[in-house]
């Protein structure tokens, strides 16, 4: 599930940019588009590049639609509010409806839990397909060139027209308890009915957990909270991981953990220090230095054979290694052979080549080919 994700492949691929709502805008029909991706087996011949503009006009119409609030005028994006309401019809808000079937002690009960009104949606997304609940944002999004007309000639009647209902309308508001969506609706929208879900954004790993926590998180009921925390995950993800937030949710830098007074992290940090003096050591051994995942020792300097020969790598000239240029591979050294052949033999492993002049390559298989990036410090 989620495996291409059409809007990045689209502003790739020169179709458009990517708007305020998060929605690609074509210069010419506007975000009035279906997108779809068609993945290819062989390197193509010619590649599109973004356009130089973003056909956004700003207008900020998206910010006054939308429901819940997801779309800040500052340009922020709430992922959370806008995937509990707008998406209810898909996966989460089905998952929703089936427990509460499953917890309903009769076919009363169910209807205090789920309106009939909202059973018959669940029914037509099984039998026509998902619809969103809102994808307000689109329909009043007056950019692009064969859309703009009616909002050039007349912006008055064209919020009259198109805005203004959609912000009138009488309609029930999917939202997580105790959210900014929540505040948002009660506050904006007071004619609209609220009701309670549970967020549907449920992480499957520790990496999908920290990945998505600056898409969930609250900017306004966490306001005034300055905090850092400090997660240590153990079983089959081991992992630490810090998550600072002060007035908006962000990332730990350097200067902020310099500043953290822990003995724990003063322990971790010297441990960390040590190991790294070890490896270096081992490095300083010309040849491959060979860790499993959990950063456990199998082998130094040694040189890396493998069962088929590896005549010729490619280097990456993009970041997505889709355009390369092709090299002999006996023209490196030993530890860059040697990871070339490991490569080779595990392609969806990852070698880092450190060299003693300080330069470092990546090294992955891709499409059946030894592919690296460079990357000078």
């Amino acid at each position: 599930m989620w495996v291409v994700s059409h809007k990045p492949v689209a502003v790739a691929a020169g179709l458009g940019m990517m708007g305020i709502h998060r929605n690609v805008i074509h210069p010419k029909f506007g975000n009035f588009i279906l997108l779809g991706t068609v993945l290819i087996g062989v390197e193509a011949t010619e590649y599109d590049r973004p356009i130089d503009y973003n056909p956004c006009l700003s207008c900020k119409l998206c910010v006054a639609a939308c429901p819940v609030g997801a779309i800040s005028p500052d340009g922020r994006f709430d992922l959370a509010s806008c995937y509990a309401h707008n998406y209810r019809e898909f996966m989460g808000g089905f998952g929703d409806w089936v427990e509460q079937v499953a917890d309903a002690k009769n076919g009363l009960d169910l209807r205090k839990k789920s309106t009939r009104q909202e059973t018959v949606s669940v029914w037509q997304s099984l039998a026509f397909g998902p619809n969103y609940k809102a994808a307000y944002c689109l329909s009043v999004c007056p950019a692009g060139e064969d859309v703009i007309g009616p909002f050039k000639a007349n912006r008055k009647g064209f919020l009259d027209e198109i805005v203004k209902p959609l912000q009138e309308k009488e309609e029930t508001i999917y939202v997580v308890p105790k959210s900014d969506a929540e505040d948002h609706v009660k506050q904006r929208f007071p004619h609209k009915s609220v009701k309670h879900v549970r967020g549907s954004l449920l992480p499957r790993t520790i990496a999908g957990f920290l990945s998505g926590m600056p898409h969930t998180f609250q900017r306004g009921q966490s306001e005034g909270l300055n905090a850092v925390f400090h997660f240590t995950f153990i079983g089959n993800e081991p992992r630490m991981s810090l998550v600072g937030h002060r007035h908006g949710y962000k990332s730990v830098t350097w200067a902020d953990y310099q500043k953290i007074d822990d003995p724990i992290l003063t322990e971790i940090d010297e441990s960390f220090f040590e190991i790294e003096h070890l490896f270096a050591d081992m490095m300083a051994v010309d040849g491959a230095l060979i860790l499993t995942k959990r950063f456990e020792v199998v082998g130094f300097g040694g040189e890396v054979l493998g069962e088929r020969p590896v005549g010729e790598v490619f280097r990456a000239l993009d970041l997505e290694g889709t355009i390369t240029e092709r090299e002999q591979a006996d023209s490196s050294g030993t530890r860059h052979r040697s990871a070339y052949r490991f490569v080779s033999e595990v392609p969806e492993s990852l070698a880092i080549v450190i060299s003693q002049d300080g330069a470092i390559r990546f090294v992955t298989g891709r499409d059946e080919r030894v592919v690296y990036w460079p990357y000078l410090p």
